[in-house]
């Protein structure tokens, strides 16, 4: 089986839901010239193009996070998880991650991210 074409990755991210969409801008033009690195320190953290370039191989990560990963906070309708991943996860505040945050609404399903170490701590995260 082939790899997919741009044209078929960016057709996955047109059908995937806005939430997902929101960490996966970079081109992977833009990642390899760090473009899309310093774009996260004062906006959104992306996802590497590489490593995750489709929704449901997020979808897939955000999922061991959650059975694989630390957890860091549980208040009934609210539970957050990390994990450090084997492959570059992607970008947050300025820094290339291995890390993921997850954060799982009861009422609205999961939704995970890139994390810096920096933000971990702010979390109360020894890392």
């Amino acid at each position: 089986m082939s790899e997919p074409d741009a044209a078929d990755e960016e057709d996955e991210w047109n059908k995937s839901p806005a939430n997902y969409r929101v960490h996966k801008k970079a081109s992977k033009q833009q990642w390899d010239q760090s473009r899309a690195v310093r774009s996260t320190k004062g906006g959104k953290a992306q996802f590497n193009p590489y490593t995750y370039r489709t929704y449901d191989l997020i979808h897939a990560l955000e999922l061991r996070c959650i059975d694989e990963g630390t957890s860091i906070y549980d208040g009934g309708d609210l539970k957050t998880y990390y994990m450090e991943d084997e492959m570059l996860v992607g970008a947050s505040k300025g820094e290339k991650t291995y890390l993921v945050f997850v954060e799982w609404h009861k009422r609205d399903g999961f939704h995970g991210r890139p994390i810096s170490r920096q933000e971990l701590r702010t979390k109360g995260v020894a890392v």
